[in-house]
């Protein structure tokens, strides 16, 4: 049995998550919080093979964009990097909604933008499974790139509105 995982250790956890990160998308396009300077962020992680958490992560990001007049983009990261690469995970993102952006990276970089999130994530392989588990949170990001709240993947987009439009009018 393969294992790999990421968590944060007790001590270095400061309980704000740090918005940072180095990832590629398609075409090798490096993705930094820079990239999205100038707009609200929501930034999640996952893997495009999940059936029911990731997906629903999506749509909650892709409703809040449809739903939203405040400029904001969406971010899914895979920490699957054997299955999906970034141009997968690019096109997963971008299939709930065209201002989505999907990314990933080398196991080291996708390991240090999830402590960042004070996130984990693990994936398991053995001859008969492979699964990948992980915090299944939405973390709200302002044009800055200063982290404003994180939200469970059960809230649904309306909370995420919500925090959106008080923060925005603040």
């Amino acid at each position: 049995m393969h294992q790999q995982s990421m968590a944060s250790s007790p001590k270095d956890f400061s309980g704000i998550p740090k918005i940072d990160f180095n990832l590629i998308t398609t075409n090798g396009q490096q993705i930094i919080p820079k990239t999205f300077t100038g707009k609200y962020l929501m930034l999640a992680i996952g893997f495009t093979h999940c059936e029911h958490i990731c997906p629903t992560i999506a749509a909650n990001m892709a409703a809040v964009l449809r739903n939203i007049d405040i400029p904001t983009s969406g971010l899914f990261i895979s920490v699957d990097n054997e299955r999906d690469s970034p141009e997968i995970t690019d096109q997963y993102a971008k299939g709930f909604h065209p201002d989505m952006v999907g990314a990933s990276g080398d196991y080291q970089a996708l390991a240090e933008a999830v402590e960042n999130l004070n996130a984990n994530f693990v994936v398991t392989k053995s001859s008969k499974s492979y699964v990948v588990q992980h915090t299944p949170d939405i973390y709200l990001v302002d044009p800055y790139g200063g982290f404003i709240e994180a939200f469970a993947f059960a809230d649904g987009p309306n909370k995420i509105i919500t925090a959106l439009k008080v923060h925005y009018d603040q």
